[in-house]
């Protein structure tokens, strides 16, 4: 994993990067207050983030200065994360709304929370039609992310 900082903007960005350089977390914190996080908005960087072609605004930070960054804009949906994540126990079936496409999979809406699940499996069950934001998505929870505060959502199916 490799985590950076920058500001653009008049934003501050945080970012936690994959080997290949794409955005698996993200903060987008704005002058006024405002922040946006990847578990909770749809900000994550869309494509590879070159760290190499961007000027020398980036700043390298560690796991743990990435992590204290999160925590803090991550704790107030904490609550709204463990007693969401109470009516979806692994193996049970639910439906919600695909919110956009990551690299990870597709982000779902379910009641208060997200979930996530292989894209590739989804278009092998269902109509290419189907697959936009905004169609119905239905699937089995197969585990919790944690960090990203979303189910893990298996054998999904978009429909109308």
């Amino acid at each position: 994993m490799e985590y950076i900082t920058f500001t653009f903007e008049n934003e501050t960005y945080w970012l936690e990067l994959d080997e290949e350089k794409y955005a698996l977390r993200q903060i987008i914190l704005s002058e006024d207050g405002f922040a946006a996080i990847s578990c909770r908005d749809d900000c994550l960087a869309e494509g590879m983030i070159l760290t190499d072609e961007i000027d020398e605004n980036i700043l390298p930070i560690d796991n743990d200065e990435f992590e204290k960054i999160w925590n803090i804009y991550s704790f107030p949906y904490l609550n709204v994360w463990n007693e969401e994540k109470k009516k979806y126990p692994v193996g049970s079936q639910v439906k919600g709304f695909i919110k956009y496409f990551y690299p990870q999979g597709i982000i779902m809406e379910i009641d208060k929370i997200q979930g996530i699940s292989d894209y590739d499996t989804c278009r092998k069950n269902s109509s290419p039609k189907n697959l936009y934001p905004g169609h119905k998505i239905l699937g089995t929870v197969f585990g919790y992310d944690e960090k990203n505060m979303r189910l893990i959502i298996s054998d999904s199916i978009a429909f109308e």
